[in-house]
C-alpha cells in the first residue's frame, strides 16, 4: 500500500496551489525542513498524497538520487 509519492519541485507553493485550486485537493499536512517548506496534498477521506518537496532542498543531493 503507498501511502503517499514525493514530486520534487521547483515552487512547492505553486504547485500547492495547482493540486488544490484546480484538481480539487486538500492539503493535508505542511512542515518546514531546513528552511523549506513541504507539503502534501490529497483528494479529502482518502488516504493518499502527493509530497512536494522543493528540488533545491535536495541540492547536494547526498544520496545521489536521480530527481529527473
Amino acid at each position: 500500500r503507498v501511502n503517499y509519492v514525493v514530486l520534487y519541485v521547483d515552487d512547492a507553493e505553486r504547485c500547492r496551489a495547482f493540486w488544490v485550486d484546480q484538481m480539487g485537493m486538500v492539503e493535508k499536512k505542511r512542515q518546514e525542513a531546513a528552511g523549506f517548506t513541504i507539503v502534501q496534498v490529497g483528494f479529502a477521506g482518502q488516504d493518499f498524497s502527493l509530497e512536494l518537496v522543493p528540488r533545491a532542498m535536495m541540492k547536494d543531493n547526498p544520496d545521489g538520487l536521480d530527481l529527473a
